[in-house]
């Protein structure tokens, strides 16, 4: 009896064993990939902030900041990233284990042309801005006097 019961404890450990091992494989191969670096324009160097950079298949991005710096985590070495801004031709860049990839961006005639802003809505009256008060308060008076 008492040999059966050390025998199950054994296998109780060379189970928890195994299944802590599988663990670690997933934790060891599954790193993700910090890549950093600076976005600007092509012509001018100037850097670009708010590029849309996005890793190519994922809804995963982020954007780059005011000096046209970016930081994404990509899940491997092999991960693609599209680089996007208004008026700028798009750029796709393999990852290839790199950690940091700067990037330039060409301006493009074609991608303004696209670009169609339309504004339009109600206000109250209360709401409006003050200026426009002091239009018809002087079309009255003038009116007046």
């Amino acid at each position: 009896m008492r040999t059966q019961k050390a025998r199950g404890h054994i296998y109780l450990k060379m189970l928890h064993l195994i299944i802590l091992s599988l663990l670690y494989i997933n934790v060891i191969f599954a790193q993700e990939i910090n890549v950093t670096g600076k976005i600007i324009d092509e012509n001018t160097g100037e850097p670009l902030p708010g590029v849309n950079v996005l890793i190519k298949g994922t809804a995963t991005g982020t954007i780059s900041n005011y000096d046209g710096d970016y930081s994404i985590n990509v899940p491997d070495q092999n991960s693609i990233l599209v680089f996007s801004f208004i008026g700028y031709q798009s750029k796709e860049i393999n990852v290839a284990g790199k950690t940091i990839i700067d990037v330039s961006l060409t301006v493009s005639a074609k991608e303004l042309e696209e670009v169609v802003v339309i504004g339009y809505g109600v206000q109250k009256k209360s709401f409006q801005q003050e200026p426009r008060y002091m239009l018809e308060m002087k079309k009255y008076h003038k009116d007046i006097v």
